[in-house]
């Protein structure tokens, strides 16, 4: 992290993806995160009791000597488990998922370090790719946001 003015920003990509890391619960997930020249956010899946996922969206701008912050929370609400179900068929079907010893093998991965196998880490169904199939899901709407916000 390198120092600026009064706040600590993240130099790296890595130095952000490292320091998330640090503060996730064992029901969290990184599923993206960014740095920019005048930005950073990130997207954490975070498990929900008895079911479903939340998906907690911060952003930061630094702006000289304060920090603009917007943070979102996208949760699923009603029938969970409809986007993973969908893709997980769609996987299979491909053969990306799945082999004979255990049909959900290559499911799950952390996005930016494969030696991590801990936590909620991201499914196939949250990568990108299946938000235009389910424009309505919150992860889906959570990245459409984000996207806003970086296009100005």
């Amino acid at each position: 992290m390198t120092f600026s003015g009064t706040h600590l920003i993240p130099g790296t990509q890595d130095d952000l993806i490292r320091g998330i890391r640090h503060f996730l619960a064992d029901t969290q997930g990184l599923i993206r995160a960014e740095t920019g020249d005048d930005y950073v956010y990130a997207i954490v899946k975070d498990l929900q009791q008895p079911s479903g996922v939340q998906y907690v969206l911060t952003y930061q701008k630094f702006c000289g000597d304060f920090i603009l912050q917007i943070q979102g929370f996208y949760e699923e609400i009603g029938q969970t488990g409809v986007r993973d179900n969908m893709v997980a068929i769609l996987c299979m079907q491909k053969g990306i998922v799945g082999n004979e010893d255990d049909i959900f093998a290559g499911w799950s991965r952390d996005p930016y370090d494969d030696t991590i196998t801990t936590g909620a880490l991201m499914n196939q169904s949250e990568e990108e790719e299946y938000d235009e199939m389910f424009s309505g899901f919150p992860l889906s709407m959570c990245r459409e946001f984000i996207d806003c916000v970086l296009e100005g």
